[in-house]
């Protein structure tokens, strides 16, 4: 038996076929749409950290997925936010996931990179911000 998990909007039925009588419905594809996606490059200098300020003017806080190369060159990304994981010594650099430091606003996505390197890098990130495209 599949699960199901319904929230009508008030007057609405429950039983309803209507997609705009829910606030939420689990039978119904995600809401939540990509509305916006870039990529671009940060220059970090030996064993600091640098932070990208990326403004949205989505005007809400939409939710974002970041991935990032860490290594410079391999072509290889890593997704979300994660410290270097103790021992990992092949990463030259990681996403900080103090929520202080990697962060979305109504306005703007932070993401600060640390470098682990004794020289300077740069580091290729992509992002996508995903929102609440449906009216009400």
């Amino acid at each position: 038996m599949t699960k199901v998990l319904k929230i009508s909007k008030a007057g609405k039925s429950i039983t309803s076929a209507e997609p705009r009588d829910f606030i939420f419905n689990s039978e119904f594809p995600s809401t939540l749409k990509i509305v916006k996606e870039n990529k671009g490059t940060l220059t970090i200098s030996a064993s600091t950290y640098n932070t990208a300020e990326i403004s949205h003017d989505l005007d809400y806080v939409p939710v974002a997925m970041i991935f990032v190369e860490c290594n410079p060159g391999s072509g290889k990304y890593y997704c979300g936010i994660a410290k270097l994981p103790s021992g990992d010594t092949d990463r030259k650099s990681y996403v900080d996931s103090n929520e202080a430091n990697t962060y979305v606003t109504d306005e703007k996505l932070y993401i600060r990179i640390v470098n682990t390197q004794a020289s300077e890098i740069t580091v290729k990130y992509y992002y996508y911000l995903f929102g609440e495209t449906a009216e009400y």
